[in-house]
């Protein structure tokens, strides 16, 4: 539960507390398991503190220093860390559903698999963080640095993407869909807000027809048997610079497959289809082959090479 003297410092206020940590800069604050819902603590110094599994629900956190502190797996939900600092801070599988990080520094910080659904991230500075399998559903991420950030694998159904810098950020596997449906990913930040008002907007999917094309589909009911063969073809299809879009049959979905896989093949460039076990493939192939007669259509199973089954191969 922390150190008591430590915590009863901090009760005492931002004031007093900075004060104590100028006095005692050897000391490592031990805050850890504290409780402070609601908690006032503006420009506060914590950092290098031990923040791991507190409970900050609603406090302010504004222009506080948590440079280098620890606060994984803490509960933060619904925080204010407007301009705060928090330059390195350890924040693995922490829970800061609707926290305000509005101009927060986030550099070389570490959110992977932290909860960040619906946060407003709106000028933050994540240059080079950790956000690897976050969740970043209906997350705000206008004029957000994520430069050489890490952004693999993260959940980002309904995120509102904005003017980012993304220049070196790794993107791979986005998954844009909600967590109840097959997932539907991408390896890029905007194409992924992008394919969210596709498949939900049908007065957009016409503008489609005259954009090029760069996204190659991938269907098929991927197992961990063939999960190698799966990312062999994702990195040749990136190394060769079109961007890999993977559609998961691993389920009953409440949306219409065959609509999605169809729109989905519409914005490609090709589609590539494994079919070693794909139960509902072969239906969405009749669904997609008649009305995309100039759309490469390449099929594969585990024991052989993708071969084309008609038109043109990827140039």
């Amino acid at each position: 539960m922390g150190n008591p003297e430590h915590l009863a410092v901090l009760k005492l206020g931002s004031s007093v507390w900075n004060q104590w940590r100028q006095e005692h800069p050897e000391v490592v604050p031990d805050l850890h398991g504290a409780h402070f819902k609601e908690g006032r603590f503006s420009r506060a110094n914590f950092s290098g503190a031990d923040l791991t599994l507190a409970y900050f629900g609603h406090a302010d956190l504004t222009g506080a220093d948590l440079n280098n502190a620890n606060l994984s797996e803490a509960s933060l939900r619904r925080a204010n860390f407007s301009k705060a600092n928090l330059r390195e801070a350890k924040l693995v599988r922490a829970d800061l559903t609707g926290s305000d990080f509005f101009g927060a520094t986030l550099t070389n910080a570490n959110l992977s698999a932290a909860y960040l659904e619906r946060t407003n991230l709106t000028k933050a500075n994540c240059d080079d963080a950790i956000l690897a399998n976050s969740d970043l559903r209906f997350a705000v991420a206008a004029e957000t640095s994520f430069r050489c950030a890490d952004l693999t694998g993260c959940q980002v159904y309904g995120i509102s993407v904005w003017n980012a810098v993304l220049d070196g950020a790794h993107q791979r596997d986005l998954v844009i869909t909600p967590l109840d449906e097959n997932p539907v990913t991408t390896d890029n930040l905007q194409i992924a807000q992008f394919l969210f008002f596709l498949l939900n907007n049908r007065s957009i999917r016409d503008v489609i027809e005259t954009v090029g094309k760069k996204a190659v589909l991938i269907l098929g009911r991927f197992t961990d048997g063939r999960k190698v063969v799966l990312q062999r073809i994702r990195d040749e299809l990136r190394a060769a610079g079109f961007v890999p879009i993977l559609f998961d049959f691993v389920g009953p979905s409440n949306r219409d497959i065959t609509e999605t896989v169809s729109t989905l093949a519409h914005l490609s460039r090709a589609v590539i289809v494994d079919i070693t076990d794909a139960k509902s493939v072969p239906q969405e192939l009749m669904a997609i082959v008649p009305n995309l007669p100039s759309v490469p259509i390449l099929t594969r199973t585990v024991s052989e090479a993708p071969r084309p089954r008609r038109g043109v191969g990827l140039e």
